[in-house]
């Protein structure tokens, strides 16, 4: 198709756009949102670690107080939160290689989702209840941050071999 510049007499050639298909995806509409949505949750709860411990460490003294311990015996909670927090990637890792990333990042939010709301309804007679949430919490938080960005950490000719 050739027209003429209308100011200049000058032949110029206009190509046609070629027809674009929108991209194909396997997922719907629905099942996209759904993506985002838990990969923001994820975003949000890989915060969740360094923040539940900035939380915390203040609030020892309250806690003591409230629980009728000492703020010695109260440090031993931060205590058995790191070392869960530094053994759990071990066994997530492990799981993500077996049953993929999605279902064991869906498992850290659940495992840190339900030692959330625990440790929230904590009774402060049950000392020992607040200890084993602490480490609960310490495995849900821990690896979410691993496992929901391994893969832009690694090179990506070694994605070709996990397809899930």
């Amino acid at each position: 198709m050739v027209q003429t510049d209308e100011g200049h007499g000058i032949p110029v050639v206009l190509a046609k756009k070629p027809d674009v298909e929108p991209p194909y995806s396997v997922f719907t509409t629905c099942e996209k949102w759904l993506i985002v949505t838990l990969a923001s949750i994820a975003g949000l709860f890989s915060f969740v670690s360094p923040l539940t411990a900035y939380i915390y460490l203040p609030a020892i003294p309250m806690i003591a107080t409230a629980f009728g311990k000492t703020v010695e015996l109260t440090n031993l909670t931060v205590t058995v939160y790191l070392v869960f927090q530094g053994v759990s990637p071990m066994f997530w890792g492990t799981l993500a290689d077996r049953m993929g990333r999605r279902p064991t990042s869906l498992g850290c939010l659940f495992v840190l989702s339900l030692a959330c709301i625990g440790l929230a309804f904590v009774p402060t007679s049950y000392f020992w209840l607040l200890m084993v949430l602490r480490c609960l919490q310490a495995v849900g938080s821990a690896s979410t941050l691993m496992i929901a960005w391994l893969r832009h950490s690694t090179p990506s000719w070694n994605m070709d071999i996990d397809k899930r």
